[in-house]
């Protein structure tokens, strides 16, 4: 009764005061302590069973009331069939992954990269105990070449790490550019999501025969115009990146809980990033 009632709380509320909402509660050391005690630490996705930490992941105690990536989430389930090869970049601890492993089937594969070593046990408990045979998790971070670099870590926030920040807390994680890792392998993509804090201008630097051989590929991104400021690959330059590989861009928005799309033409590129400081794209050819 409970979660129907602060349900029908949040669908009233606009998507800037369930963001806003979502980022205090996120950074709140109380919430934390309170959805620590309150919460499983295994909640229901979409008929898949997921690990979380409640008191690091304080945003997906949302989830059972509708308050977590709804708009994204819908786009995300559509554009996903059986047999498809999804690619997860930035998996936190394995909300989209293990959707698309769901849609995907048996005849999918879905490959879910994660560097943070917390997250990426959490994914990896998570794959295992929905038993998914079709995902390959590797605790990696994507960019433009192999190597190694550092992971800064947010305080609160475990979807906020990048290997674009600064400061003296961090880890040591492993680099993959696309195109040497699956060299080897069937370059098939159907559906890219990444969720990178700002490395993602630098991961598409490093997969450009993946989305020019996948002539139908779709590209889910969030836009972090900041973040992605602190490479020389700024959001202007990100998105220009994305048409001159023939992509069509639109921003992802949520009303009446219905994802919705807007055509950002090249022409409102450089307006766009000013206006937004954080937001989601779609792409697609």
């Amino acid at each position: 009764m409970l979660s129907k009632i602060l349900k029908w709380v949040w669908d009233k509320l606009s998507k800037e005061k369930q963001d806003r909402i979502t980022k205090i509660l996120d950074n709140s050391a109380s919430f934390r302590n309170l959805v620590s005690i309150l919460r499983p630490n295994i909640v229901d996705v979409k008929g898949n069973k997921m690990y979380i930490d409640p008191k690091r992941n304080p945003a997906i105690a949302l989830y059972d009331i509708g308050g977590y990536e709804n708009a994204e989430t819908q786009l995300f389930e559509r554009h996903i069939k059986d047999g498809d090869v999804v690619l997860d970049l930035g998996a936190n601890i394995g909300y989209f992954t293990l959707i698309a492993a769901k849609l995907v089937g048996v005849n999918g594969k879905v490959y879910a990269f994660e560097p943070d070593p917390t997250n990426f046990s959490f994914l990896k408990k998570s794959v295992e105990i929905n038993n998914y045979k079709n995902v390959i998790c590797e605790q990696k971070a994507v960019s433009n070449e192999n190597g190694k670099l550092k992971l800064f870590l947010h305080k609160f926030q475990t979807g906020a790490y990048t290997i674009v920040g600064g400061g003296s807390n961090y880890v040591e994680v492993e680099t993959v550019k696309l195109d040497e890792y699956f060299k080897d392998k069937n370059s098939k993509v159907d559906v890219i999501k990444m969720d990178i804090e700002g490395a993602e201008g630098l991961a598409l630097e490093g997969m450009q025969n993946i989305l020019s051989v996948n002539k139908n590929i779709k590209v889910f991104s969030e836009i972090m115009p900041t973040q992605l400021e602190k490479t020389r690959i700024n959001g202007e330059n990100y998105l220009n990146m994305l048409t001159y590989l023939g992509f069509n861009i639109y921003e992802i928005i949520e009303e009446k809980n219905k994802s919705n799309l807007k055509l950002i033409n090249p022409s409102q590129f450089k307006e766009f990033v000013k206006e937004k400081i954080v937001t989601n794209i779609f792409c697609t050819k």
